[in-house]
């Protein structure tokens, strides 16, 4: 299966979600790439019709793999955390680049009489987190904080989904702005203690 950012998922080995399938930036340089187009009209068509539906509801836009996992998916993994030491004027332009094109999604989503807006991004492992708390500060965080920032500027919430465990960057989290975290893993974290720490933050 191929997405809309033309990564090819072999769906062989994990049925869920799948695997990446060769490498569309195998150099470290955007080079000829060129995203696909934020504004498709299908991202967007059964906007008005599911709100008609459950107007009641809370209503949320997703975007999936938005950013570092959007990265990795493009750049490949392994080099991708090599990027982080080896070429990171490459990986500011490739997270930035990224943004773009969620902010570009993220505004025409804002059009429409939503909520929140829901970002998906797996930073962890079952111990600490993928890239390490100093690296995630020097090269996601500052892109997170444009992203959730346009939401914030719109008067809606911002929701991020990233597995693992990630809880060493709450306060990070909160201070620019998220309210909602998922998911509480039990077998990484210790629940109790994070719902107690910042319940009603």
């Amino acid at each position: 299966m191929q997405d809309v950012f033309g990564v090819v998922w072999d769906r062989s080995i994990d049925k869920d979600i799948g695997n990446v399938s060769g490498c569309l930036l195998p150099e470290p340089t955007l080079g000829q790439y060129r995203f696909p187009d934020p504004l498709d009209p299908r991202f967007f068509a059964d906007i008005p019709d599911r709100i008609a539906r459950y107007g009641e509801r809370f209503r949320v836009f997703q975007i999936g793999f938005s950013l570092y996992e959007r990265a990795w998916t493009l750049r490949g993994m392994q080099n991708l955390l090599m990027d982080f030491y080896d070429h990171p004027i490459f990986v500011h332009s490739l997270l930035e680049a990224i943004a773009d094109y969620n902010i570009a999604q993220i505004r025409a989503a804002l059009q429409y009489d939503i909520d929140a807006v829901y970002f998906g991004d797996d930073w962890g492992q079952q111990h600490g987190l993928q890239m390490g708390p100093r690296l995630w500060r020097q090269f996601i965080y500052p892109v997170l904080q444009r992203m959730y920032a346009v939401v914030h500027a719109a008067g809606k919430y911002v929701f991020i989904h990233s597995c693992g465990d990630v809880d060493e960057l709450f306060d990070d989290l909160v201070g620019i702005g998220l309210n909602c975290f998922n998911p509480f893993q039990p077998e990484v974290m210790d629940v109790a203690a994070l719902m107690e720490r910042y319940r009603g933050g």
